[in-house]
This record gives structure tokens, C-alpha cells and sequence, in this order.
């Protein structure tokens, strides 16, 4: 006589029914957040204009001195305009506008930086590569997006811009190191060039560099 075949569906609802058993774990679902668990739209009856003027803000170890910058609040719009402040040598300008009206918030603007010196700005964002990167700096880039949550903010975020820079010297960086010695060449150490230009664009959340 053959033994009885066991019943599969009578072993899963044993298993699924033992309070006692803990090898089934069920996986966490995380909800992504919309525009509608974001903040505003904000209704402010308040028309404002006036000028703002900071002696000096600091970021980590960059210092920007001297910044002057136009702001209007009018039908739920914020404008930041003729914002003008001095990093070192180099000056910072940009201009951009907020619409609190709307589930998110909107916004656009511009900004550019005109640097003389790329160490001032690099020394002061990332101390630990000091001395390490020299020349001459110009950016400038357009923005636009909506949302304040990382969910939201990310896929509507629009940058294009350039970048040079010139005169520029990069030393001291492990994966210039480790080029050098797997080439033999101690040159690869220090990565000199005249001009290097760059230009960006980032939407849908992938970004395109054109060099």
C-alpha cells in the first residue's frame, strides 16, 4: 500500500494559521508622498516691497560679504530680485520668484557666480581638498520646479547652465594618485588645463552634461 500523498493546502493553511510562526515577514510599504501632502497653497493679503541688506552669511566655511538683495510679496508672489553678494574676489548675483498660491509652491530664477579664485569657493564648501583645486570660475544656471518634499521636488526640478573654467589645476585627489602609479607616470598626479567648459541639463530627474 503507497503512502497518502501529502495535501499542500492543508499544510499552507497549518502554517498560515500557527500564531507561533515568525518566518513569514511581510514587506513594509512606504507611500509616496504628492503634492497634496506638501505644503500651502498660502493666501497672504500683504503687498511688500523692500530691501534686505546681510553684513555676512556664512555656509559651513564659505563666507559670502555684502549681500544686497530687492524683495517683493504681492498677490502671493514672492520675488527675490537684484540679489548681489561677494564670495573673495568673485560676486554672486541671481534673481528667482516664488508663488506661495499654489499646493507645493512654484518657483523660477537665475543665478550666477563669477569667482577669480576657485579655491575660495571650494576651501569653504569642502575644507578637506584645500589647496587642491586653483583657476578662475564663471557659472550660470536657470531653475525651475514645485514642491518642498524630496518625492516632489526631485521629478518637477529643471536646471540649465554652463560652467568654466579656466586656468585650472586639480592635485591631490586619491584616484589621481592611483591613475599615476597604475600608469607609471607621476604627470597624472596633477591635472592642468587652459579651458574647460561644461554645459547641463537636468529635468525628469536625469541629468545631460555636454563637455
Amino acid at each position: 500500500m503507497s503512502a497518502p500523498e501529502p495535501n499542500p493546502e492543508s499544510e499552507l493553511g497549518t502554517v498560515a494559521d500557527n500564531p507561533d510562526n515568525k518566518g513569514v515577514i511581510l514587506p513594509q510599504v512606504t507611500r509616496q508622498k504628492t503634492l497634496a501632502d506638501d505644503v500651502g497653497p498660502f493666501n497672504i493679503p500683504v503687498d511688500m516691497q523692500g530691501t534686505l541688506a546681510i553684513k555676512q552669511l556664512i555656509y559651513k566655511k564659505l563666507k559670502v560679504d555684502k549681500i544686497f538683495v530687492d524683495v517683493g510679496l504681492q498677490n502671493n508672489k514672492l520675488s527675490i530680485s537684484n540679489l548681489v553678494g561677494k564670495i573673495g574676489k568673485g560676486e554672486v548675483q541671481g534673481f528667482s520668484l516664488v508663488n506661495l498660491g499654489v499646493q507645493g509652491l512654484s518657483y523660477q530664477g537665475t543665478m550666477t557666480l563669477s569667482q577669480p579664485n576657485v579655491n575660495t569657493l571650494v576651501s569653504g564648501l569642502f575644507p578637506e581638498v584645500q589647496q587642491n583645486v586653483s583657476g578662475s570660475l564663471q557659472w550660470q544656471n536657470e531653475f525651475s520646479g514645485r514642491g518642498t518634499l524630496a518625492d516632489t521636488l526631485l521629478p518637477a526640478l529643471k536646471l540649465k547652465g554652463a560652467v568654466v573654467l579656466r586656468q585650472g589645476t586639480v592635485k591631490g585627489f586619491p584616484v589621481l594618485d592611483q591613475l599615476a602609479g597604475f600608469l607609471g607616470s607621476n604627470k597624472l598626479k596633477i591635472l592642468s588645463f587652459q579651458s574647460l567648459t561644461a554645459q547641463y541639463n537636468l529635468y525628469d530627474g536625469l541629468t545631460r552634461i555636454n563637455g
